[in-house]
């Protein structure tokens, strides 16, 4: 875990002014905010793209997995068992729920817990409550301190933008970009789909950072496209959008199939 800052980069006009106004607020009540114009973002990270920005220094980032295994650790401390590689393809609830697993066997437990994110659904649960969408993420080989310094990302903060299909990234102990988000894939009443590598350009594809470009020797390392979930809780127009762009990237996808 890095905790050395975090930034959230600002599209729009309309976006800087929603920002000024928070970061007002929130220092009135002793929050240590700190709103950059975009002289000193373009200077911290790089790229001009952005209007602003604001900075938050309690912020960071963890690496997820690493942050499972803490979990597991301070689980089994405190004399939890964990049983790995045991998949639920069924639930039946009652009074003592029974857990039936895809090696056959069955489980009894009389509480459960679901932290299962975008594969809930696929386990009967919050259907009409969460979409099951794909974003893509991918990690770049590592960068030395010249190509990092070429483009331009002076500041070891992660950023993240302000669209509804968001992009994030940062770097990691060992000078590598991971880069997510942008348009997600939704697979109609599927609960969550098999994850499938994505090659960094289409990650990329409407991205306004393109961090690669000054640097011909960026290479990926490791792309996937991971489960998450989506609440119906947000606005209507967001999941309108994010229902065009799943309909527009399944078409190019196809087209570019049959043309193949």
């Amino acid at each position: 875990m890095e905790t050395n800052g975090a930034l959230q980069v600002l599209n729009t006009p309309e976006d800087v002014q929603a920002a000024k106004a928070y970061v007002q607020q929130a220092r009135s009540l002793g929050m240590p905010v700190e709103f950059w114009e975009k002289q000193r973002l373009t200077q911290e990270i790089g790229t001009e793209v952005y209007e602003a920005a604001f900075f938050d220094p309690n912020g960071g980032h963890v690496h997820p997995m690493k942050l499972v295994h803490v979990f597991k650790t301070a689980a089994q401390a405190a004399r939890a068992e964990v049983y790995e590689n045991t998949t639920v393809a069924h639930i039946e609830e009652g009074r003592e729920h029974l857990l039936h697993t895809t090696g056959g066997h069955i489980i009894r437990a009389k509480s459960l817990v679901l932290a299962t994110n975008a594969f809930t659904a696929r386990l009967g649960f919050f259907r009409n409550s969460i979409v099951p969408v794909h974003e893509y993420v991918a990690v770049t080989q590592p960068f030395s301190d010249q190509q990092l310094a070429e483009i331009g990302w002076r500041k070891r903060v992660p950023f993240n933008d302000t669209r509804t299909e968001v992009f994030y990234l940062g770097l990691t102990e060992d000078n590598r970009i991971h880069i997510g988000g942008g348009n997600p894939s939704y697979f109609f009443n599927n609960g969550a789909a098999t994850t499938t590598i994505v090659p960094l350009p289409r990650i990329l594809r409407n991205s306004s950072v393109n961090c690669c470009e000054s640097t011909p020797d960026c290479r990926v390392s490791s792309s996937k496209q991971p489960g998450m979930a989506w609440s119906t809780g947000r606005s209507t127009s967001r999941l309108q959008s994010v229902a065009r762009a799943s309909i527009t990237t399944s078409s190019m996808d196809s087209a570019t199939a049959d043309t193949a």
